[in-house]
């Protein structure tokens, strides 16, 4: 080295190739570390710290202060116990959201016992009409005798009339018969008429007043087999039991 760059002062001194080329790496650094820390404190502030500024210049805080609110009472339509609460103080709500759960094992034991009287109420509405279906096979029983008893009884009714006026043709022939008599015997007496014509007139009258106590017989004889008719259909009626049932025949 010679005297003449010994004798040069620092400022006019040259640094080697060397160390220029650090120091430009570190600059570069620096530079790359600057911009990450700007985009970082930008992203910061973009999503940190404008939100808090937002809130907190539309947020009044203060110790006494009040708003004011509607109040809406909540009430179950039934009662029972409150099983779960599905929302916490302060949250929003809509129409249709569920708030509270009851505890449903109570309704579901009295759905089985409404459940178990239905069922009850069912079978008796099915024994109920089969004794309906029989009372209504016992009617038409009734009925049909009833109308057998009926034609029975038209029956009597016209043998009745027959034998009363056979009856009264028997008394009609009876008075004939009696007149005739009388007769014969006051022809007898004036010896105008013969004792065989009186006993023949006689007879006659016999014979009409046995017909008239025959005819007679009969006509009792219907009226009682009417009379009999009549008390065997109601004597055969069922009889209604104490309760819902009617004892059959």
């Amino acid at each position: 080295m010679s005297d003449e760059s010994k004798s040069a002062p620092p400022d006019q001194q040259v640094s080697s190739p060397k160390w220029a080329g650090s120091d430009k790496g570190k600059a570069s650094k620096k530079r790359r570390l600057r911009t990450v820390l700007i985009v970082i404190g930008a992203i910061t502030f973009a999503f940190v710290i404008i939100p808090k500024a937002f809130h907190a210049w539309h947020t009044v805080l203060t110790d006494d202060a009040y708003v004011n609110s509607y109040v809406t009472f909540v009430a179950p339509r039934v009662s029972g116990q409150v099983a779960r609460v599905l929302i916490d103080n302060n949250n929003r709500v809509k129409k249709g959201d569920v708030l509270v759960e009851l505890d449903p094992e109570p309704y579901r034991v009295r759905v089985s016992i409404k459940q178990a009287a239905v069922d009850s109420a069912q079978a008796e509405l099915v024994v109920a009409q089969a004794n309906v279906r029989s009372e209504i096979g016992q009617a038409r029983g009734l009925r049909f005798k009833l109308q057998h008893a009926i034609e029975n009884v038209d029956n009597q009714v016209a043998q009745i009339r027959a034998r009363v006026a056979t009856w009264e043709q028997a008394k009609a022939t009876q008075m004939l018969a009696q007149s005739d008599f009388e007769r014969a015997k006051k022809l007898l007496a004036t010896k105008v008429s013969s004792k065989e014509e009186f006993d023949t007139k006689r007879e006659e009258l016999d014979v009409a007043n046995a017909q008239v106590k025959q005819t007679l017989e009969n006509v009792i004889f219907a009226v009682v087999a009417v009379a009999l008719l009549a008390l065997v259909f109601f004597m055969k009626r069922p009889v209604a039991a104490k309760g819902p049932h009617v004892a059959a025949e």
